[in-house]
């Protein structure tokens, strides 16, 4: 995927569907970062693996 907008609205979406882990990184938990780019990195497989199978 490579359209900017659309990985903006994924990031976006797993913010807002995350507020606790949200609050803990912003309270100093920075290994949430990690967890989060993992949340991203597997919603991009399966959207990757979904617009393969069209």
């Amino acid at each position: 995927m490579t359209d900017v907008n659309a990985i903006q609205e994924l990031v976006t979406k797993i913010l807002n569907d995350n507020p606790k882990e949200v609050d803990d990184y912003n309270a100093g938990k920075e290994t949430l970062f990690q967890w989060v780019m993992g949340q991203v990195a597997k919603e991009l497989m399966v959207k990757g693996l979904e617009e393969r199978k069209k």
